[in-house]
């Protein structure tokens, strides 16, 4: 199947895996790129960027669930979200026309390999203790405090000086 290759400052679209919180959105627009995959993989057509193997095997797998029909995904719950939000709900985004904002750094700084797996282990921990219910939305203030002592405002400062 020929694929086509979408470039941008980033490069092409790397192949990720999809985390409960850390969803890896490298890409302002990547929800509608992935909703763009799938239409293609659910109408046999194309996709409309380069693709790891692994994503194009997900996309295929997903786009099938879809092609079987919304009484089909009804009665199999377990494989119902993917598709509707990933057709539905992403659609609706696409339709909607909006502008994307992208980074304005994909770079690695000085700090950041020390210091970013225990930010975002901080992070997940945090942002899934509310969401759960553990701790209180008001708690997100001692994440970010806590974020910022353990390095973040360090990340921060090499950043901003690497855009200068």
């Amino acid at each position: 199947m020929r694929r086509g290759s979408y470039k941008d400052k980033a490069g092409t679209m790397p192949g990720w895996v999809t985390l409960p919180v850390a969803l890896g959105l490298w890409r302002a627009d990547a929800v509608i790129m992935e909703h763009d995959c799938m239409l293609a993989a659910s109408k046999g057509e194309p996709f409309p960027i380069e693709l790891p193997q692994a994503s194009a095997d997900y996309y295929t797998k997903v786009a099938g669930w879809w092609n079987n029909g919304m009484d089909w995904l009804k009665a199999n719950p377990d494989d119902y979200g993917e598709p509707v939000s990933r057709f539905i709900a992403a659609g609706a985004l696409k339709d909607a026309n909006i502008t994307p904002l992208y980074n304005a750094f994909y770079g690695t700084t000085t700090s950041m390999p020390r210091r970013k797996p225990n930010l975002d282990k901080l992070e997940t921990q945090s942002m899934l203790s509310i969401i759960v219910g553990d701790k209180p939305v008001d708690s997100f203030d001692d994440f970010v405090s806590q974020w910022k002592s353990l390095g973040g405002d360090d990340i921060t400062g090499e950043v901003t000086a690497a855009l200068k």
